[in-house]
């Protein structure tokens, strides 16, 4: 017979409690960093302590944004710059798995460990942790140790930024907040079809006046990009 099941517990032992939210969240923000490069991910991640210390990781300094009178975030897609990492005993160089079908594997593995690793480090130190996470194909997938992404979101706002309008309505705030994320959610995902459209992907749903469109936008591009190699020549 296997191990049985683990029961996750907060550790109640606060020295314990502040070495293994140390060790954790420097591992949380690692792998966080690894996903976005290796798989080409959109992350972003905010880890509040016990003690009300901010920590956070976005693949770019875009990524997050305050919209509105209250913290949402979004996520614009980015140029990756390739940093070095310590792996193990040598100085590994992180780069994008350029094989699809190994990529979208090890995403999805990955993923799902840091969806783990971010309960895990919620539970055991008692720590506010929120999690976003989408896939190069524009896939959302998150966590929040709370009942509420957006009251996390509203802290990170209120720590990053300065503290919301206090004369007007909470509740008012977050129906205003809610719209303006399920607006700017659903312009990035346009923006995420437009780019799979434009790399010959997902063409199916698309009407012969969409595929003249996207035709001409591609003509277009390619008459820029010979117009410029022109000027090399």
């Amino acid at each position: 017979m296997g191990r049985g099941r683990v029961v996750l517990k907060r550790i109640e032992n606060k020295i314990s409690r502040q070495v293994t939210f140390s060790k954790r969240r420097g591992g949380l923000l690692k792998k966080a960093h690894e996903i976005s490069v290796l798989c080409e991910a959109d992350v972003a991640l905010i880890v509040f302590s016990t003690k009300g210390k901010l920590f956070e990781y976005s693949t770019d300094s875009r990524v997050c944004h305050s919209f509105g009178k209250i913290g949402v975030v979004i996520f614009i897609k980015r140029e990756i710059r390739l940093i070095r990492e310590h792996m193990g005993r040598g100085r590994v160089e992180l780069k994008r798995i350029e094989n699809k079908i190994n990529r979208q594997v090890t995403f999805a593995k990955r993923r799902n460990g840091l969806l783990k690793k971010a309960y895990e480090l919620s539970v055991l130190c008692d720590a506010e942790v929120a999690l976003i996470i989408f896939s190069n194909r524009g896939k959302l997938y998150e966590f929040c140790s709370t009942s509420s992404m957006l009251k996390t979101l509203e802290r990170y706002q209120k720590c990053s930024y300065g503290a919301v309008e206090v004369n007007k309505p909470a509740k008012e705030l977050e129906q205003s907040s809610y719209r303006e994320y399920l607006k700017l959610k659903g312009r990035f995902e346009g923006l995420q079809r437009t780019q799979r459209n434009l790399l010959g992907e997902d063409l199916g749903p698309l009407n012969s006046k969409d595929l003249e469109q996207l035709e001409r936008q591609l003509d277009s591009s390619l008459k820029h990009v010979r117009s410029i190699k022109v000027t090399y020549s």
